[in-house]
């Protein structure tokens, strides 16, 4: 099973900024007083928020670790004279939040949690005063790590992004230009995973639209940046009402859980037969020796860009036809989807094959497994909810919902024929079933079949001879150490006989699940043989900031792969793989995916 959990990630940032009533007057950029201090009343809550919507209004708290909070900023702009919208508001300054001791998570591993969190803190915090402007908009950043870098003399922000970037109160900076900068790892010394959660996992504000979208009611818009007064004094910040400001992390995670865990904390499962009938009867368990994540994006906006809202807000729920699938349908109003930075496809194409995956058309886009060794991976070897991976947000429209540009789930282990106690070397071959599992001394008389006495009583495969699939002469020629010119013809009747045959040696297997779902077969469902539409799967696959993935594993029925298995550029649901997916949603936080390795 796999859910997908909706983090109660969301964090309450109460802005209590109300004040003078002057509204902006006249044009050009904003004037700010210089050497004069506002003041703006900051509550900051996490809340565990349970909606009524099963899809999509669950959540769940996840680790204390991951609600710390270490460093906070906030950023104003300053409505425009001329078309007050938050795309258009200048940056007027970046101001510390003072936090204190609030969120100290403490040391306790009492049910795997780190201990008691404060949850909540109201401060009070600085902000600029702009002539004639009585309201700013806000943009709060949490733990902000190595990406934002604040000089609060001059209240000037740099950000670490794709183009090195510095907001001033002089550079006429725009929230639409704050919105567009993409923060990637185009190199070692720059690692976007790592910088988004060194210190605390980095949050920002997150879109809320302004009302429950229907069939009937289309017309809600969607901010980021709630608008908020400046008091010229701290007394009168601190004796108003907090407005809030819902955050969210910048990143995803994905976590896995249902295999038997031994006191020596190995990993296992008994293998369930998919086909009753195969002429494979042995009995079979699997032992999981690690799991990855593979097609996981470079590159993220550094705030949640939702800028075709408009157009996902006319694709109501199959089963709901008054209901959007991409927004709460109680306040806040939470959005559920995202445009990513290669959403479309630009910037990596579309018809590429994956062999050919050294094209910086892929991989400037998203990291690969595929063209590795086993021993280049960083394969993790537990499970649970303490145990997630993360990874930035990748989404795309249908045109893009392949299996190459989707992040998916790998996992290592070793297969065990027989349930032998040890593991050993065997072989499926193409003209029977996937399923059925021929030990080193089976493949021996199987072969012999096809060709009277070509292998020894004593054949087995050489040391060197690596775990893969052989399918050609030249294969057949390797794989059972044979000479390709002399024995041409023994092994062209062999090859044509069984098609092609699958060597997993000592046992190592290795299986991918289907594709991330996010909104999955709920909210999108599919029928085999049908064209993806946007109004009806747009969302079904992908991985979004402040979600969470757990897949849960329910059966393996099947040996996997003998290699690292290749992502190639067909649509999510045409290539079946080794796993079965289904959706269904938990209580708390999620989506969630049964999945079945064959």
């Amino acid at each position: 099973m796999k859910k997908t959990k909706y983090f109660a990630w969301m964090v309450a940032t109460g802005l209590a900024l109300t004040g003078c009533s002057d509204e902006l007057e006249g044009g050009g950029t904003p004037v700010i007083n210089e050497g004069a201090t506002g003041y703006a009343k900051v509550s900051i809550n996490l809340p565990t928020t349970v909606g009524t919507r099963a899809a999509n209004d669950n959540f769940d708290d996840g680790m204390d670790s991951e609600y710390a909070v270490k460093e906070g900023i906030i950023l104003y702009f300053s409505p425009s004279p001329t078309e007050d919208t938050e795309a258009n508001a200048t940056f007027v300054g970046a101001y510390s939040l003072p936090l204190g001791e609030w969120n100290k998570v403490t040391s306790d591993d009492t049910d795997g949690k780190d201990g008691p969190i404060t949850t909540e803190t109201t401060v009070v915090a600085q902000a600029p005063l702009v002539d004639k402007v009585s309201q700013l908009y806000a943009l709060v950043i949490l733990n902000p790590n190595d990406i934002f870098t604040l000089n609060n003399n001059n209240h000037s922000l740099e950000i670490k992004a794709s183009t090195a970037t510095t907001l001033t109160t002089s550079s006429n900076s725009t929230f639409a230009s704050v919105q567009a900068l993409v923060a990637g790892a185009t190199n070692e010394d720059f690692n976007i995973i790592d910088d988004y959660i060194s210190d605390g996992f980095m949050m920002l504000n997150a879109p809320l639209a302004s009302k429950a979208v229907t069939s009937s009611d289309k017309s809600a818009t969607v901010s980021i940046m709630p608008k908020l007064s400046i008091y010229e004094n701290e007394s009168s910040a601190a004796s108003s009402t907090a407005t809030d400001i819902y955050m969210e992390r910048a990143m995803a995670k994905v976590t896995i859980s249902g295999f038997d865990e031994a006191d020596d904390g190995t990993l296992s499962m008994a293998v369930t037969k998919s086909n009753t009938s195969s002429a494979d009867e042995s009995d079979a368990s699997f032992t999981l020796d690690g799991w990855t994540l593979d097609v996981t994006n470079k590159w993220t906006y550094l705030v949640h860009n939702v800028k075709d809202y408009s157009t996902w807000f006319n694709y109501t729920e199959p089963n709901s036809a008054t209901q959007s699938r991409f927004v709460s349908a109680t306040p806040p109003f939470r959005l559920y989807w995202a445009n990513d930075n290669n959403y479309n496809g630009s910037s990596y194409g579309t018809t590429e094959t994956l062999e050919n995956k050294t094209s910086v058309q892929y991989t400037d886009q998203f990291n690969y497994i595929q063209g590795m060794t086993d021993t280049d991976i960083e394969w993790k070897k537990v499970q649970g909810e303490e145990n997630p991976i993360y990874c930035l947000e990748n989404t795309f429209d249908t045109n893009n919902q392949d299996e190459d540009q989707t992040t998916r789930i790998v996992f290592k282990g070793t297969y065990h024929i027989n349930n032998a106690e040890e593991a050993e070397s065997f072989f499926v071959v193409g003209d029977q079933e996937k399923t059925t599992t021929l030990s080193v001394e089976q493949f021996r008389e199987y072969i012999n079949e096809k060709v009277i006495g070509f292998l020894t009583d004593t054949w087995e495969p050489m040391a060197t001879l690596k775990g893969g699939k052989y399918s050609t002469i030249a294969d057949f020629a390797s794989l059972l150490g044979k000479s390709e010119t002399t024995d041409a013809t023994d092994l062209a009747t062999i090859q044509a006989a069984v098609g092609y045959v699958k060597y997993y040696k000592d046992g190592q297997t290795f299986y991918h699940l289907q594709r991330i779902k996010h909104f999955g077969d709920e909210l999108t469902p599919w029928t085999s043989g049908t064209d993806y539409t946007e109004a009806n799967h747009l969302g079904r696959y992908g991985v979004v900031r402040n979600n969470w993935y757990e897949i849960v594993i329910t059966a393996i029925t099947g040996p996997g792969e003998p290699e690292i298995p290749d992502t190639p550029p067909t649509p999510d649901d045409e290539e079946s793989g080794f796993v079965k997916a289904t959706i269904k949603i938990l209580s708390w936080a999620v989506r969630k995916q049964e999945v079945t390795l064959k």
